[in-house]
């Protein structure tokens, strides 16, 4: 989970919630801008049906923007969300 609002505690308050869900999260950080204006949900090809549970689950609490299946299959995780200003 990376924080791209640019908010103190956006990364960890979405890894709560999700956490809280049932999910693992391994690490929370900050985007590589803060410049995210809707919460964006990327995954690996091979797991494109965690975007509809994760729509599901996040859509009453953030403004979701991006969902793609479009991880690089070398990456240490599944799934990657952005946090954006919300």
């Amino acid at each position: 989970v990376l924080n791209g609002s640019g908010t103190v505690g956006a990364a960890g308050k979405m890894k709560d919630l999700l956490e809280e869900k049932g999910y693992t999260v391994d690490n929370t950080g900050n985007a590589d801008n803060y410049d995210y204006e809707t919460t964006q949900i990327l995954v690996k090809s091979e797991k494109e049906a965690f975007i509809a549970l994760l729509t599901e689950d996040l859509k009453e609490s953030y403004s979701l923007g991006t969902s793609e299946a479009t991880l690089k299959d070398d990456v240490p995780y599944d799934v990657r969300i952005v946090v954006g200003k919300e």
